[in-house]
């Protein structure tokens, strides 16, 4: 019975790995590198899974607020990022050892607001609606170049959703409406106008 006590608490019966994940493992404090998907029989105690990490795509969802225009209008924006870790098992040994889950999400944050703020900041607010594959593309580029070296391949950003302050934006609703009756009226004159000028002609 003590024989069988003792083994029981050295060995665990059996452990699986998933194949959705990237596994690895330590024992006795030394990293042991990556472990196969599937069934391990008898797994000792001594030996712990350091890390699984997700191979499939995560979306981040960034929403930085009151992000200055070079003529100081605050403007919110919405950004979702869309990134994995890997490919391959050197770049997963990467992320897992020099940067992690937590540091990434501080990082990440970070990264967004000043990037996005410096972007924000270098256009006027009647631009920054219209600007928005550019402000993507030069997120893309800044996040890849900056999170490559931790493992991490940043796939797409994209701006959602652009929120300036609610009364410029009233405002210039009433501005674009108040253009559009302008215009409709002056094609009416013109049209009014060459009636008359074809009635005289004849």
């Amino acid at each position: 019975y003590l024989p069988f006590t003792i083994t029981r608490a050295l060995l665990t019966l059996v452990f699986l790995f998933p194949r959705t994940h990237f596994s690895y493992s330590f024992s006795w404090g030394a990293n042991q590198g990556k472990l196969e998907p599937g069934s391990k029989w008898c797994w000792p105690t001594w030996s712990t899974v350091s890390a699984l990490v997700s191979k499939q795509t995560v979306t981040y969802n960034a929403m930085p607020k009151s992000c200055p225009t070079r003529d100081m209008v605050f403007v919110d924006l919405n950004l979702s990022i869309n990134f994995r870790i890997g490919p391959d098992i050197d770049r997963v040994q990467d992320f897992v050892f020099k940067m992690g889950a937590e540091r990434l999400d501080g990082y990440l944050y970070f990264q967004v607001e000043e990037s996005i703020r410096t972007l924000v900041h270098s256009v006027t607010y009647d631009r920054v609606n219209d600007l928005r594959s550019e402000f993507s593309g030069e997120m893309l580029r800044t996040l890849q170049s900056k999170l490559s070296l931790f493992g991490v391949e940043v796939s797409n950003v994209k701006i959602t959703d652009v929120a300036l302050p609610f009364e410029l934006q009233e405002r210039l609703e009433k501005t674009t409406a108040f253009r559009t009756r302008l215009e409709e009226e002056e094609k009416n004159h013109n049209f009014s106008l060459q009636q008359i000028k074809n009635t005289h002609a004849q």
